[in-house]
């Protein structure tokens, strides 16, 4: 698992220089020992934003420690918006949500009538035992949103770590997938 990983590359690599580094092993140590049958109650959920053009401008880059002025991880940046949609999606172990294409801004009003409503809690309620993950954006952590879930499982996620959410590795591959060109056969 991912969360095993993190772990273990903490542990054979040393402290973790970068902000957060702290929440995020407090959140990874506990959870490294969670079997399979732990991880298969997580729904994990987020927002991704999908550009409608061949290039969005957005470059993920893994590197190790002190490689950050490396030439080789520096790209240059444009500021010009493409067009592009925004989706929510949830999966766990043995299903997925359905997408939510969001329109504008998505407030915490919205995140309740249109995702956590309808959406989230029956999932929540038909699977006994489930903890629904979600990352901070401010709209999850709003008091309007903490009560809607109030009386679910809630995974108290460590602030900018999408690198241990499974849902953002399907994310990059339906990316991926969605910006390959199309092969036309003659």
């Amino acid at each position: 698992m991912v969360v095993a990983r993190c772990w273990q590359q903490w542990i054979t690599e040393g402290r973790v220089y970068r902000r957060g580094g702290q929440c995020r092993l407090d959140f990874c140590r506990p959870r490294a020992t969670w079997s399979v049958t732990d991880w298969r109650r997580v729904i994990f959920s987020d927002e991704s934003r999908f550009s409608l053009s061949a290039d969005d401008h957005r470059t993920r880059v893994w590197r190790r420690t002190g490689q950050r002025s490396d030439p080789a991880f520096i790209a240059e940046r444009h500021t010009a918006i493409s067009q592009g949609v925004t989706v929510w999606g949830a999966i766990s172990w043995d299903t997925r949500s359905s997408l939510v294409v969001l329109q504008g801004t998505l407030t915490a009003r919205r995140y309740v009538d249109d995702i956590l409503t309808p959406i989230v809690l029956p999932m929540l309620s038909s699977r006994p035992g489930a903890i629904y993950q979600q990352d901070n954006a401010r709209p999850h952590t709003a008091r309007l949103s903490q009560q809607c879930l109030q009386g679910y499982d809630v995974l108290t996620w460590p602030a900018r770590s999408p690198d241990i959410s499974p849902i953002e590795y399907v994310w990059t591959r339906w990316e991926g997938n969605c910006s390959r060109p199309e092969i036309k056969e003659n």
